[in-house]
């Protein structure tokens, strides 16, 4: 619950910022885990699939427990705290 409230609370500082902060964040969220973050951003936010619609909130619902759970998994396979 901890990684999902730090994600979650992360999530909202970003609530109207400007695009170029947005991109740098962007990067330190993906730093632990690039090749994972970049796959779940394309499959989730750049997917092609018509008969696949979500809303903004279903997105960002569903991107925010993602995240948390490569989160939890990097920090069990890597002994980070």
């Amino acid at each position: 619950m901890r990684a999902y409230e730090r994600n979650q609370q992360d999530f909202e500082k970003l609530q109207g910022a400007h695009d170029k902060f947005l991109e740098r964040r962007a990067n330190i969220f993906q730093a632990d885990q690039p090749f994972v973050m970049k796959y779940l951003v394309e499959a989730l936010l750049e997917r092609e699939d018509p008969d696949l619609s979500l809303s903004e909130d279903d997105e960002g619902a569903i991107f925010l427990h993602l995240k948390t759970a490569i989160d939890l998994l990097h920090s069990a396979t890597s002994g980070a705290v």
